[in-house]
């Protein structure tokens, strides 16, 4: 989603920063007091934000467009009949 379109409210987020398969430096945010998944990052690319649908104060509101790594996904994962797919991540 659009950074612009996302904003935290109830906490400040930790950030780690990592180096992705991809070669590319990732920042993650988590929860800061039970260290849930909130969002992830490219640095290089900011005004782009993944963000974890469990993050969400309403998740039954989100409508997916698009899933990634699908190369990776377990036998047993459901994929939305509707979305765009990617093998593996999209660029």
């Amino acid at each position: 989603m659009r950074a612009t379109n996302f904003a935290i409210s109830r906490v400040s987020p930790a950030f780690y920063e990592t180096v992705a398969e991809s070669g590319r430096e990732i920042r993650r945010g988590f929860c800061n007091k039970c260290g849930s998944p909130i969002s992830a990052h490219w640095p290089t690319r900011p005004q782009s934000l993944i963000v974890a649908v469990s993050s969400l104060d309403d998740p039954s509101k989100f409508d997916p467009t698009l899933e990634t790594w699908v190369s990776r996904a377990a036998p047993w994962h459901p994929f939305h009949s509707s979305t765009t797919k990617f093998s593996e991540a999209s660029h």
